[in-house]
Parts: structure tokens; sequence; C-alpha cells
């Protein structure tokens, strides 16, 4: 709170009081009273300005104690909880309707979280469902080959892909309630990786190649095996003539460094900033393949949330290389 904003706003008041005196020494001037003329003119005046700098001082104290509080709270919409009753009427009038408004805030988030919880439950509950006609289509896919069986196959399992990005989309608000830290090797999500996406790294005859991935870092491999999942479909969906992915690791002193690099048709410099973006697709998602944008979003959330880092280095016609950081503290060295 200013001083200039205080006066301002005691604007009118100001002029009123100012009329009025001018309005008495006028008078007082026509009946010849000197006296009350400089008492008028001086004491008024004095007193106000006095009255005014005790109410600006008393207000001051009072706002920036709740500015000060709003700053320092990580959750400020419950700042009404922890405010002290102030010693103007205004203010505790502020705070009794700003409590009255807090309740009805928490209310309210508490509907739409009972709601987002729900339709969350449900959204797990279908995918579950869905998965079991998925896996018997597939199922008779692979006991009855044909050409249009494969296309089938293919299809469904893009089915399957989909589902398992929306169930971890929907899971991705709790993520703290459905992963375990433990020490897995990079070697062991790799391979599930690639068996997963082994008919399509065979028939598009990807090479693969990997270095060091004897390295264990701490994560959980469940979703990890995600995020890798979701790189390396990136790597299958935007491939060259010849493609080729790397997967490598490096262990530095207070890191793990896990590498998927392809040379694929890589990303244009202008989209590189943007492709951790929810829904962004960019010029290669829009015209190549069709894409939802949603899963490198979700590999840098669900990075984030297990306390990795995630980064994407690209150029177009050239490749693609993502990084996952692992950090490694003195906690995990002394296991």
């Amino acid at each position: 709170m200013k001083w200039k904003d205080f006066l301002r706003d005691r604007l009118a008041s100001l002029l009123l009081w100012g009329i009025f005196i001018i309005a008495l020494e006028v008078m007082l001037m026509a009946v010849s009273q000197p006296f009350l003329q400089i008492y008028i003119g001086v004491g008024i005046p004095l007193g106000f300005l006095v009255d005014l700098c005790l109410e600006f001082h008393k207000k001051k104290k009072f706002y920036d104690r709740i500015e000060k509080q709003a700053e320092e709270m990580e959750q400020a919409y419950l700042l009404p909880e922890v405010m002290e009753d102030a010693d103007f009427l205004e203010g505790n009038y502020l705070i009794q309707f700003l409590k009255v408004m807090e309740h009805s805030m928490a209310e309210e988030v508490k509907r739409y979280r009972k709601d987002h919880e729900e339709y969350k439950d449900y959204i797990e509950m279908w995918i579950h469902e869905v998965k079991h006609p998925i896996a018997v289509g597939k199922m008779i896919a692979e006991n009855h080959r044909s050409e249009a069986m494969e296309s089938m196959e293919e299809e469904l399992q893009k089915i399957e892909d989909y589902t398992e990005q929306a169930l971890y989309y929907a899971r991705s608000y709790n993520v703290e309630k459905d992963y375990l830290i433990k020490e897995v090797p990079l070697q062991n999500v790799v391979a599930e990786v690639l068996k997963k996406n082994k008919k399509t790294l065979i028939t598009e005859k990807i090479k693969i190649e990997m270095e060091n991935l004897e390295t264990t870092v701490y994560t959980d491999n469940k979703w990890m095996e995600f995020v890798v999942n979701q790189v390396v479909g990136n790597s299958i969906k935007y491939r060259s003539e010849t493609p080729y992915i790397l997967f490598s690791a490096v262990r530095k002193k207070e890191q793990v460094i896990f590498s998927v690099k392809d040379n694929g048709i890589g990303i244009s410099e202008s989209e590189i900033k943007r492709v951790f973006e929810k829904g962004f697709t960019g010029s290669n998602g829009r015209g190549k393949q069709k894409s939802t944008g949603i899963g490198l979003y979700l590999c840098q959330k669900l990075c984030r949330r297990l306390g990795h880092n995630i980064l994407l280095f690209s150029r177009e016609g050239e490749g693609t290389e993502v990084r996952i950081i692992f950090p490694v503290g003195s906690y995990y060295n002394e296991r």
C-alpha cells in the first residue's frame, strides 16, 4: 500500500474538507475574527493530516502483512484461515467476506475433485475392460494368418497403444500413488520396449544398436517402459529410408544419461521448443502421420514426477535424440 494511492483514494474527502475550510475562512473574514481564522486555517488541516497518517499507517500494516503471508504460502487460497484480526472495521469485514468466499471455493473444489476422481476411475475401469476384446482380437488374428489379419493386428496394436496412453494420462495426475522407485537395469527396460515393437521393427527393417545398457538407474520400471516406448514409437513413426535406433547410457558422477537416438526425418528448429507442449503435433505430425500431441507431453510430465529430466535434440532431415537424465545421489551410491 502506497501513500500516493491512499491519498488518491481520499481525494474526494480532501476536496470537500478544503472547500469547507475555505468557506469558513471567507465567512470569518467577513466578521473580522482573525484568531478563529488562524485556528481553522491551521488547526483543522493539521488535525486532518494527523488522522490521515494514523489511518494510513494502520491500514498499510494490515495489507502489507496480508501481502507477505500470501507470498510465503504455497496455497494462497488458504490465506483467510491464517489472517489475523484487523484493528479497523473495514479490515474485519474484509476478513469475514474472504473466509466466506474461501469456504465456498473449498466446497466447489471438493466437488470438482470428487467428479474428477469418479471420471478417472471410470476411465481406468473402461480401459481395463476394453483391453480384453483387443487381446482376443489379436489372438484371433495371430491364429488365422492372412494379409487382412496382419493388417487387422496392426490396427488393434494401435488401439492398444492409444488406450494405454489414455490410462497413463488419467493416472499422471496421481503418479505418487502408483509408482515404486527401485534399481532398474536400463537393458531390461529397452528389452521390454523392443519386444513390444518387435513385429514393426522387423517389418520396417529398423536396425537396433545398444551401448552400455548394463547401467542401472533408480526409477519406476513400469512408468519408464511407457516413456521409452513413446520415444521409440516416434522414432518408428518418423523413420528414414534406412532407419536405425541407438540406445546408449553414460554414467557420470551425479547422473546417468540415457539416450535414444534415431536417424529419422527430424524436427524443424522452429518447433523444437514446443515438442513437450500438450497437443502440439508440429508439421510432421500434421503431415506425414496423424498424431495426438500427447506422447512427449506425458513423457515430460511423468519424468518430472519421478525426479528425472528429459531433453530433446533434433535437426530436420538428420534425426532426433531424446535424453533422459537420472540423478545419482549419495543415497543411491551407498545402497
